[in-house]
């Protein structure tokens, strides 16, 4: 699953349906999300908090990094594929 911006901001700021969003993303086996769409992302926030708006987006990337790592682990360790990341 590629995260477009619009995901991003409708999961941060709650927006209508978020719900769904979110829930599709932590059902995802793995995920992505490219440059452009962090940076698109962050000028949204930041336009709309402030300087919170970076942090919120900074935490949202970090727990999501981890998330889908952590999967990736668990994969691993059930003897899935190493598809999307390097082996430990």
């Amino acid at each position: 699953m590629i995260i477009d911006s619009s995901a991003v901001i409708a999961i941060l700021l709650k927006e209508p349906g978020y719900e769904r969003v979110r829930d599709r993303l932590a059902a995802s086996q793995n995920a992505g999300i490219g440059a452009p769409t962090v940076v698109e992302s962050s000028l949204v926030l930041c336009s709309r908090l402030g300087h919170a708006g970076k942090t919120l987006l900074a935490r949202f990337l970090q727990e999501a990094t981890s998330y889908f790592q952590d999967a990736y682990v668990r994969r691993r360790a059930a003897g899935g594929n190493a598809a999307y990341l390097p082996a430990r």
